[in-house]
């Protein structure tokens, strides 16, 4: 290895060089579904970013399973379903 032929660079360059996979997604425009709506994720940390559609998507989809429990679980005990969500909301639940 000649020295000459080296140059100081931090690791974080180094890897950005590199062809992994921390490389490779760097320089991302969009996410992995094509959506172009990457915003900082909720800590700050920019080093990890998310999609805004995507997380809508995953949060509906989240929200429509826990009503889906909710019915059910309300179905087997015999609860009004209507009357939980009352209860929930005044908790600050949606």
């Amino acid at each position: 290895m000649n020295p000459r032929h080296l140059e100081p660079v931090t690791d974080r360059e180094n890897i950005l060089r590199g062809e992994g996979i921390a490389a490779k997604r760097s320089g991302a425009k969009t996410c992995r579904n094509g959506h172009a709506d990457w915003i900082p994720h909720r800590g700050g940390d920019p080093r990890y970013r998310i999609c805004r559609t995507c997380e809508a998507v995953r949060k509906a989809k989240w929200q429509r399973s826990a009503r889906l429990k909710l019915k059910l679980m309300a179905a087997c005990h015999g609860i009004n379903v209507e009357l939980v969500r009352r209860a929930g909301k005044s908790r600050g639940w949606r």
